[in-house]
């Protein structure tokens, strides 16, 4: 995944669910230094949420 190289952490809903499994996804950002590290963590996963999902990470 993309942002496994940031420093962010993306899991699927089965790690945090404890009944039925929604589609969702946990997001960790660890502990930003500053407010500055903080916005650009969630401007990369905004952006990346913003683009159409590849064929190779589909899931059949």
């Amino acid at each position: 995944m993309r942002l496994r190289g940031t420093g962010i952490g993306i899991v699927g809903s089965d790690a945090f669910a404890v009944s039925t499994l929604p589609e969702a996804v946990g997001v960790a950002l660890g502990a930003p230094k500053d407010r500055q590290d903080l916005r650009e963590a969630l401007r990369q996963v905004a952006d990346l949420l913003a683009e159409a999902p590849a064929m190779s990470s589909m899931v059949v």
